[in-house]
């Protein structure tokens, strides 16, 4: 559908679709001519007043018409048949046809030359082998205006030099930049569409996205609460980039006792756990917390009246009732201008169950309920807040 979109607006800068009257499509593939004559209906069919579907259909080996039919000629017709002196007889004066190709034919061009005052090279969403010639006007005394071969030269050396400039950027850049570069691409399609990848490494490529959205001096003294932390990926990524000061701390908050979206031994992620911890920057900066969210938070609400968090990530239980549980009572730690980020917004799984065992609602929800004490810094699978005010409640 968007390809044809894309041809429809192509041959507008060149072409007034006003003056298209009638459509037609020769194609031996009968589920593909009725979606183009369709798509070509939807895109112009306030002009069209002789729109041809079933009564246009052409058999590849002698061309004849269904029942003989359709004996008028059309104002536009898009065909993969290459029997062009047949196909001719079907085009007024003034007409545009559509081919498409996925290879140049010397003899085939040659004759659209001598039937078309102009013909466009058009490659669709940058296809290597897949293009559509688009010829103007058809009439015996006009020669072609633009030369084809050229044209294709022209694209080629294009795609060349961008290529060509790709590589000299990549020389003179290190390492680190080149694979950054990449990196970014690759997270903003991430971002942008949900890849189904790997989840351990979908979390690595989203780390890089953290100093991006948290606009945040690390070298001052920063406390960060992290609400599930399963083998402590993240939090290794938070005690290795942000907690250089001496008293910067990170609250990890888990049971190690597992949910209904794990199927593993517990007791081992527990133990891989403590040992990515020891390898950590400063592994003597995380404070383990063995207990549920809402034990944690509790306490640490009647031990510290005052907000204490600058950043609080929450990935702990999955079931909407307990994100929304975690959220409200993390708002009331989380300083103003502190960074409230949610996890697995667009989490999916169990899908055979009902909406609220997936955090969505639930954030959904606080989103709405805080639309006045929270700025939304990004909301992707990941969903990153910031806190502009206080709301006592």
């Amino acid at each position: 559908m968007l390809v044809y979109q894309l041809l429809i607006r192509n041959i507008s800068k060149y072409y007034n679709i006003k003056d298209i009257k009638s459509i037609a499509s020769i194609d031996t593939n009968t589920e593909k001519l009725t979606t183009l004559n369709y798509m070509y209906q939807y895109l112009i069919n306030t002009n069209i007043t002789n729109y041809i579907t079933d009564n246009f259909i052409s058999y590849l080996d002698n061309f004849k018409l269904v029942d003989n039919k359709f004996n008028k000629k059309v104002d536009l017709l898009f065909t993969t048949n290459k029997d062009l002196p047949k196909i001719f007889n079907y085009l007024n004066e003034k007409s545009v046809l559509i081919i498409y190709y996925d290879k140049y034919e010397k003899d085939t061009i040659e004759l659209l030359k001598k039937n078309f005052r102009s013909i466009q090279f058009y490659k669709v969403l940058d296809s290597i082998h897949t293009f559509y010639l688009i010829c103007y006007y058809y009439n015996d005394k006009y020669e072609m205006k633009n030369d084809i071969y050229q044209e294709y030269l022209n694209q080629l050396n294009n795609d060349f030099n961008t290529i060509n400039d790709e590589i000299n950027r990549i020389k003179n850049k290190s390492k680190n930049e080149i694979m950054y570069y990449y990196l970014k691409k690759l997270l903003r399609k991430i971002d942008d569409n949900q890849l189904q990848i790997n989840p351990y490494y979908r979390k690595i490529f989203y780390y890089q996205r953290w100093k991006e959205r948290i606009q945040i001096d690390s070298s001052k003294e920063l406390q960060i609460l992290e609400i599930g932390v399963y083998k402590g990926e993240m939090s290794i990524w938070f005690i290795n980039h942000l907690l250089e000061h001496k008293n910067s701390r990170i609250n990890l908050v888990d049971t190690w006792k597992g949910s209904v979206e794990y199927n593993e031994d517990f007791d081992k992620v527990y133990e891989e756990y403590k040992e990515n911890i020891k390898y950590s920057k400063y592994p003597e900066k995380a404070i383990e917390n063995r207990m549920t969210s809402l034990e944690f938070l509790a306490k640490h609400i009647l031990k510290y009246p005052k907000p204490y968090f600058d950043i609080i990530f929450i990935d702990a239980c999955h079931d909407s009732r307990c994100v929304m549980t975690d959220a409200m009572l993390s708002w009331k730690v989380l300083k103003v201008n502190g960074y409230l980020v949610f996890d697995d917004y667009g989490w999916n799984l169990l899908r055979d169950k009902p909406d609220y065992v997936r955090p969505k609602m639930s954030i959904d929800c606080f989103l709405n309920l805080f639309r006045d004490d929270i700025k939304i810094i990004h909301k992707g699978y990941k969903v990153f807040l910031l806190k502009i005010k206080e709301y006592e409640f």
